[in-house]
């Protein structure tokens, strides 16, 4: 047979579930056809062949078959490269004969007899050799060209293919079935179908035929190596004249496919089962207007199965006046449009009007076109019949209660704490064997300043009130700012001092006078003062600088710390009424929000100005006051100008940011016999109960550093953390407040200022191991 080369097409094919894979594929087997030099050769060199061949013999044979070799020679000659060449060697090996094998030898002359129809007949005889080999060699050519065909057919179409004969065995596969069962091709042929192409069912999980597959139905095929893939398949029967020739099963890879629509079907269900769940309208409707699909709601609002909904329009499940007020909106669905509305309905069910809010959004095809649109519908009738009524109302109540209730708990809470101290203070008088003595003097200090905290914290909120009636006057005079200054700064000293701050005071040599209220400028000073030294760390600094503006119109006196500094968003704010820097329970720095806002309206009530500056957290804050200097003639003295609106000893520890609270309880408690300490802040008091080993904690909620929940919830989570007494001793006292002390683990929880009576009596039963009652 001829020559044969390997294709030069491609040798991977795409595998049709997976484009970025590649499947190996067997080069199909294509005839060579040399070319006319290669053919020339062939044809010179196989009579020379033939022509050594007949010398060999010659001493056998002598004159006798003279073309016996040379017929062999122009056979192979046409086979391998055709007709033409062939009788080229025809030619070639009839002037061989001629000369060197037919009397008289060695010479080309036709006289001995026989020898020109010896002649003849060879070249009849070649040419008929030639026609029949030729003849053949095309028939097999058209063969090899038809099976290259086949085999590049099979394996560039995305399904696996197999063939088998009568008897079941595997007569080809392509390269796609041999990469799904994972048998080669060469090694499959000759197998037995069920041994390559192993099937099983997917619910019984039994074997199936090969030759017996349904169309269309996926089935499972197992690989080679224990995979499985999901195919579908079909089989065809190779007809013949008696028996079937064998079959031809053609099968591809559905793996993919097939659990894209698994998804696909439990996406549909839990989407089925989510809008069921959904107490609003949802459902699907086509072009035409026709539900296809409905949640359950629609069962209940129209009192039918979804079964007699799904299908029907929208005017027969609705009625013809809901249609017709519907309609607008569905066109512009349908349109394309996403719509969303509120309107009145009158339905046809019992449910009569009612007030809805839709949405529609449509579903647009690949080719711009609108299939349907998903409606969402919702009855918002019982919001709508109070809305026009509470909507105002509402809003005013909830603000004024808002601000209420916040200003009723840090009221309360900011007035409690100095109580404690100054109960604290008279349990120690009590106590005190003379009233000279030093416990007694420090007692009556301490009362003298939280009564004086009182003072100014009950001055302030009297003043607020006054301001936004216009009730308050002032009593304005010739007034030597730097004086009013000073005064201020007496006020707040011993608040800086407390608190380690450095002061720093720059005033001018000369005068400064102004028209106002001594009293309400020295005010404005000193709660500025009392601002900075709150909000800056211990040990900060504190400043305060007077100077006239250049143009001899106005005072300018600035205030400086080191403090905390104000964020960016809240400077806009900082001057508002019960305006707060920070209300978490760490950074809480106590005050009621209302002395930047009562410095801002004393001064704008002096024709002043006042700003805030600030470059963030951490980095302090500067308060600019501006004042209007004097004139040579006195301003009148007042202006009223409206505004806006006996037991066994124990260790107890006492943790209060308040130093007077927590040394006064702390002092009462010793008197009694208990061994005390006090902490100020959260971090301090935990490693106060590390180092103490207290058996009761009287501990603040609102501390420094850390609140006075996570103090707890951390002291109770350390070893023996659960033997501890923690009580709660605060200033807040509503039921929520008592809740999430329960919640962090407190034992109780007292209210400032609290009941000594009742304290000692808890105390008691904890040194007799008895239940604590529960304070009041």
């Amino acid at each position: 047979m001829p020559p044969t080369t390997a294709s030069t097409s491609p040798d991977r094919l795409k595998d049709p579930e997976d484009p970025g894979r590649t499947i190996p594929r067997r080069p199909p087997i294509r005839a060579h056809r040399p070319g006319p030099a290669a053919s020339i050769a062939l044809a010179f060199g196989a009579v020379f062949f033939a022509t050594m061949c007949r010398w060999a013999l010659d001493h056998l044979v002598g004159d006798m078959f003279p073309f016996l070799t040379f017929y062999v020679a122009v056979a192979l000659v046409t086979w391998y490269a055709g007709r033409l060449p062939g009788f080229l060697a025809l030619t070639l090996a009839g002037a061989s004969v001629l000369y060197f094998f037919l009397p008289p030898r060695f010479s080309f002359a036709l006289t001995f007899p026989g020898v020109a129809q010896g002649m003849v007949l060879y070249f009849i005889c070649g040419a008929v050799l030639i026609l029949l080999f030729d003849t053949r060699r095309q028939a097999w050519l058209h063969a090899v060209t038809q099976t290259e065909l086949l085999q590049v057919t099979l394996g560039s179409i995305g399904d696996g293919i197999i063939t088998t004969d009568q008897r079941g065995l595997i007569t080809h596969m392509n390269s796609l079935a041999a990469h799904l069962t994972g048998w080669d091709c060469d090694e499959a042929v000759g197998q037995p179908l069920e041994k390559i192409l192993s099937l099983i069912d997917a619910n019984s999980r039994q074997p199936l035929a090969g030759t017996s597959l349904t169309t269309g139905t996926p089935i499972l095929l197992l690989h080679r190596d224990g995979g499985q893939h999901w195919i579908e398949s079909s089989t065809a029967t190779l007809p013949s004249k008696s028996s079937p020739a064998g079959h031809v099963i053609a099968f591809r890879d559905v793996t993919a496919r097939h659990h894209a629509e698994l998804e696909a079907e439990t996406s549909l269900k839990k989407a089925q089962l989510l809008a069921d769940a959904v107490p609003s309208l949802i459902s699907y409707i086509s072009r035409d207007f026709r539900y296809q699909l409905t949640n359950q709601t629609y069962e209940i609002w129209f009192e039918r199965p979804r079964r007699e909904i799904n299908g029907r329009t929208m005017e027969e499940v609705l009625g013809p006046a809901a249609w017709e007020t519907l309609r607008p909106f569905v066109e512009k669905a349908i349109a394309g449009e996403h719509v969303t509305y509120e309107t009145e309905i009158p339905y046809r069910s019992q449910r009569g009007t009612r007030w809805i809010s839709a949405s529609y959004t449509p579903d647009i095809g690949e080719d711009g076109t609108t299939r349907g649109f998903v409606a969402h519908v919702t009855d918002i009738t019982a919001h709508k019949h109070a809305e026009q009524a509470l909507r105002e109302s509402e809003e005013r109540l909830l603000e004024t209660d808002r601000r209420k209730d916040e200003f009723l708990a840090t009221l309360a809470h900011e007035l409690r704490n100095p109580l404690a101290p100054v109960r604290n203070a008279l349990a120690l008088l009590d106590r005190a064997d003379s009233s000279h003595s030093e416990l007694a003097i420090k007692a009556r200090a301490t009362l003298g300043r939280q009564v004086d905290h009182m003072v100014r914290l009950i001055d302030d909120l009297l003043d607020v009130s006054r301001i936004n009636t216009g009730r308050l006057v002032l009593r304005r005079e010739r007034t030597d700012l730097r004086e009013a200054v000073r005064h201020a700064v007496d006020a707040s000293r011993i608040f800086i001092d407390q608190h380690h701050h450095a002061f720093q005071l720059h005033l001018p040599v000369e005068p400064v006078w102004v028209d106002a209220d001594s009293v309400r400028i020295a005010q404005i000073f000193s709660n500025l003062l009392n601002n900075a030294a709150k909000y800056t760390n211990p040990g900060g600094a504190i400043s305060l600088t007077m100077e006239r503006e250049r143009d001899g119109s106005e005072v300018i006196v600035k205030v400086r710390d080191t403090g905390i500094g104000i964020p960016q968003e809240k400077l806009a704010h900082i001057f508002d009424l019960f305006a707060q820097l920070d209300s978490s329970l760490e950074k809480s720095a106590g005050g009621l929000g209302i002395g930047l806002s009562l410095v801002k309206r004393l001064i704008e009530l002096h024709g002043g100005t006042v700003t805030a500056e600030s470059t963030g957290h951490g980095h302090g804050s500067e308060f600019t006051c501006r004042l209007p200097l004097a004139e040579k003639a006195a301003i009148p003295a007042s202006i009223a100008q409206p505004a806006p609106a006996s037991t066994a000893p124990l260790r107890v520890l006492v943790v209060d940011d308040n130093r007077d609270s927590a040394d006064s309880l702390a002092m009462v408690l010793t008197l009694d016999g208990h061994e005390t300490r006090c902490a100020y802040d959260g971090l301090q008091a935990l490693d106060e109960i590390a180092d103490f080993a207290p058996r009761l904690i009287l501990l603040d909620i609102g501390l420094p550093r850390m609140n006075g929940h996570d103090v707890c919830r951390t002291a109770r989570q350390a070893n023996g953390g659960h033997a501890l007494s923690i009580v709660a001793l605060t200033g807040w006292g509503q039921e929520d407040d008592r809740q999430e002390t329960r919640a962090a683990g407190f034992d109780a929880h007292f209210v400032k200022p609290v009941d000594l009576t009742e304290l000692k009596q808890f105390i008691a039963t904890l040194a007799t191991n008895q239940t604590p009652p529960t304070p009041s």
